[in-house]
């Protein structure tokens, strides 16, 4: 049952980081599994490390409205 729980916990929290804009997506993906700095984003991508800090919010705001009653 618990296994099931965190398979369900994992598959949601991948549908939200799916559902995220294309660019907040990438920055995401590039920061959580990469393990990037902004300003290494910031040269991958071409934008600046700002740019990079702003997806980075918009990421997480969407994200916690998203799965905010896991959060609970």
């Amino acid at each position: 049952d618990q296994v099931l729980d965190q398979e369900a916990f994992t598959e949601r929290v991948q549908r939200a980081i799916d559902a995220l804009p294309e660019r907040a997506r990438e920055v995401f993906i590039l920061k959580r599994d990469a393990g990037q700095s902004y300003k290494e984003i910031a040269a991958l991508l071409s934008i600046s490390p700002k740019t990079v800090e702003a997806h980075m919010s918009t990421a997480y705001r969407l994200l916690r409205q998203q799965l905010a009653d896991l959060l609970e």
